[in-house]
């Protein structure tokens, strides 16, 4: 296997739609969203869920990733996460002061190129 980076360098982040839960005392079920962080090298994988995704919660579900991770990522590499709460989430972006990747179109997932 060959390394795409060194530890703590990249992480990737993803929003997704979870299962549902049980019904509540009115008989609605719901569904939940989950921030999935995967480390790029290991491939360990932190899931914070959400029933919305908010640029609160996003800024939220990193503060817990980085502290289940034990630090933060050099590089930050979101998929199909909303750009307007990358912005927020990472304000250094706009000013060249923090890294975002985009993965290349047709690239496949879990991989950086």
């Amino acid at each position: 296997m060959v390394a795409d980076c060194g530890p703590g360098e990249e992480v990737q982040i993803d929003t997704g739609w979870m299962t549902l839960l049980a019904p509540d005392t009115t008989g609605r079920r719901r569904r939940f969203r989950a921030w999935i962080f995967t480390s790029v090298l290991s491939r360990y994988r932190f899931v914070y869920p959400c029933f919305r995704e908010t640029t609160a919660g996003a800024i939220e579900a990193c503060e817990v990733a980085w502290g289940f991770f034990g630090g933060i990522f050099k590089v930050l590499i979101p998929d199909y996460v909303a750009r307007h709460i990358m912005k927020r989430v990472l304000p250094g972006v706009a000013r060249g002061k923090s890294s975002i990747r985009r993965r290349p179109r047709g690239a496949m997932p879990g991989r950086t190129h």
